[in-house]
């Protein structure tokens, strides 16, 4: 295995898929990164499996005997039964560490990589809770994750380094009581943020400095489609999906054979950072429509794919795939062999 994580988040629709597990061997990442598909009780006594998290174990340990390895996203807030009790409630943290226990056990022959939830400093993943509720959310599913599988490796992703992403790296992880072992980051520099690859360079140095545990990007990517604002339509704050419109964009625009030069440089900066173990691609498959708006049109959630909605491989894909070869082979030839 390569020691670098090569990864691609795939959705539950693409990894059903044959087709799809053929592409990511020929890509040559070994590594997916998916959220859990179903909560796992039938009802509060917790004594019954629902078919839908039954479905989603074997799905996993399928690809698991194909050969790929897991980085798996836990529940988000907004997945708990309110049979948990209220968001602020030592009883609502208790059973969310748990359900998270129970997960891990459930789990621990074919996963050991976890996500802790995702992007928590953006309200829109961690409603109903507060910020300082999200922290200690993010604790108690990291203790569970623990107590389950005592052997797993666990860590919390933001999205970009804003205010309140810095406020919640410093709670977890100088205050974390010491539960996770890697760090999480997801930048989209070049569309949702400003700039573009190189943006990554403060980006990863000051988080390291910041909280000095191997770095792993969650997500990072460039849409292949969409037109930009004009200077005057990005003033006025105006979201993205009411203008069917990017906020920023890195040279050209947002095409194909931009998306895969972006891929390229970013790649070559990650692998640069002894600190930086890995990183995951977003995402696998362009969508038909967007998820937040439902439009076709919109660019938003539409274009960010290694392939089209059809499943055939976009440039971005063979660009991973050279990046993938290269570092594996110059990886290979690095290691001493048995006997030398």
């Amino acid at each position: 295995m390569s020691r670098f994580i090569f990864g691609v988040s795939c959705g539950q629709k693409d990894l059903k898929k044959e087709e799809t597990l053929k592409l990511l061997r020929r890509l040559g990442a070994e590594w997916i990164r998916t959220q859990i598909a179903a909560y796992p009780f039938k009802n509060s006594e917790k004594r019954r499996i629902t078919e839908g998290f039954y479905n989603f174990k074997n799905m996993i340990k399928k690809i698991r005997q194909k050969g790929f390895k897991i980085m798996l996203i836990t529940f988000l807030p907004k997945d708990i039964p309110g049979s948990f009790d209220r968001p602020r409630s030592n009883e609502y943290f208790n059973n969310c560490e748990n359900l998270c226990s129970f997960i891990a056990k459930q789990f621990s022959s074919d996963i050991q990589y976890w996500q802790i939830a995702n992007e928590m400093n953006l309200k829109i993943f961690r409603s109903p809770l507060t910020i300082d509720e999200a922290i200690e959310f993010l604790k108690a599913c990291g203790k569970g994750i623990k107590k389950g599988n005592s052997s797993a490796k666990i860590g919390v992703n933001m999205a970009d380094l804003d205010k309140t992403a810095l406020y919640m790296y410093k709670r977890l992880y100088k205050d974390g009581e010491g539960i996770f072992d890697y760090v999480g980051i997801d930048g989209y520099f070049g569309s949702w943020q400003p700039g573009g690859p190189s943006s990554w360079n403060p980006a990863l140095e000051n988080l390291y400095k910041l909280i000095s545990k191997p770095i792993i990007i969650q997500e990072f990517g460039y849409p292949s489609k969409g037109s930009v604002m004009t200077d005057e339509e990005r003033s006025t704050g105006i979201y993205p999906c009411k203008l069917k419109k990017w906020w920023f964009k890195w040279k050209e625009g947002h095409t194909e054979r931009e998306q895969a030069e972006y891929l390229t440089a970013a790649l070559k900066i990650f692998l640069s950072k002894p600190y930086v173990i890995g990183a995951f691609y977003f995402c696998w498959s362009d969508r038909e429509k967007c998820w937040q708006c439902g439009s076709s049109d919109c660019p938003v959630e539409t274009g960010w794919g290694l392939v089209d909605i059809n499943g055939k491989p976009k440039e971005s894909y063979y660009a991973y795939q050279k990046v993938i070869s290269s570092f594996k082979h110059k990886d290979s030839s690095i290691t001493p062999k048995k006997g030398a």
